[in-house]
């Protein structure tokens, strides 16, 4: 087996500034209990930080209010060889950021950006 190498990777960050579990769509979401926004923006620019300090690039998508699970960019697409999948959310919490994603992504210079017919939660 030959020698593993590192390889520097570009991420999309969404800072969580909005970041809230204001309803539950998922067993991991309790309303009753809060966010510690100060603990997460530390976690956050921490693993921010830390791909960069290992050569990572890390782009940052605008948070947007009322949209708390922006924070979870993964799930905005899927992007294989500059080729964008969009996302078509499940819940309807999260539909609207679908278009933010795709706006991004086409502000960013990708050109094959594309909108799926089925839901498609990205690489989430």
């Amino acid at each position: 087996m030959p020698p593993r190498s590192a390889t520097a990777r570009r991420y999309l960050m969404c800072p969580p500034e909005h970041f809230r579990v204001t309803y539950s769509i998922n067993p991991w979401m309790d309303p009753a209990k809060p966010v510690d926004l100060k603990l997460a923006v530390a976690q956050w620019e921490d693993l921010r930080d830390r791909y960069r300090s290992f050569g990572h690039t890390v782009e940052e998508l605008e948070p947007r209010p009322g949209l708390p699970d922006m924070v979870f960019t993964a799930n905005g697409a899927t992007v294989v060889d500059g080729r964008v999948l969009g996302a078509r959310f499940a819940h309807a919490e999260r539909t609207a950021e679908a278009a933010v994603h795709a706006e991004w992504f086409r502000a960013h210079g990708y050109r094959d950006v594309r909108e799926p017919e089925h839901i498609n939660e990205g690489e989430g």
